[in-house]
């Protein structure tokens, strides 16, 4: 006589409507999350209004205009590196479950060798064209004021779920940048 299988059906609709509500419960903004700030490329740029731009070439003339953010009696201008002019970059807070612990992240089809500087993010996926359009990502904005670390993208957002067919999450990599 063949063996049944104890845990055959249970696996079923409802179980995964639970599963499903249980991990939405814990990506909720005051749940298991944090703040992070995603910045955008916008694709405009304004005049740097640290130092004098050269009319001739439009580029930094690596001279203190007196009244900018940073003084420098250097040759280049270190708000605008010399370029004259600095990108303008939207921002928009979103909340994320981050994990730090590389032995807690959830398995992706990317693999990092190295964790070092590596942090996952999960969240819901309607989140996904935000993730993929953002530059760069400050973690846990809550402690800005004793850690304010970049991160850029490492790789593609990956759908997950609880199982195939419910792929209601994603799962990002990012590589600290800063």
């Amino acid at each position: 006589m063949a063996a049944t299988n104890p845990f055959s059906k249970l696996i079923s609709p409802l179980f995964k409507k639970t599963f499903t509500n249980a991990v939405n419960a814990l990506l909720e903004d005051t749940a298991a999350t944090v703040p992070c700030k995603l910045i955008y490329s916008s694709g405009k740029y304004e005049s740097c209004p640290n130092c004098l731009i050269n009319p001739v070439t439009g580029k930094s003339s690596g001279v203190y205009n007196g009244s900018g953010p940073i003084s420098f009696s250097t040759n280049q201008c270190p708000y605008c590196l010399g370029v004259g002019k600095k990108e303008v970059k939207e921002e928009e807070e979103i909340y994320l479950m981050v994990v730090w612990d590389s032995k807690k992240w959830m398995q992706m089809a990317s693999t990092i060798q190295n964790p070092e500087g590596f942090v996952q993010t999960f969240c819901n996926i309607d989140k996904m064209p935000k993730l993929k359009r953002a530059k760069e990502i400050y973690i846990n904005t809550n402690i800005d004021n004793y850690i304010h670390a970049k991160y850029v993208r490492n790789g593609e957002p990956e759908p997950c779920g609880c199982c195939v067919g419910d792929e209601a999450f994603i799962v990002t990599m990012w590589k600290k940048a800063g």
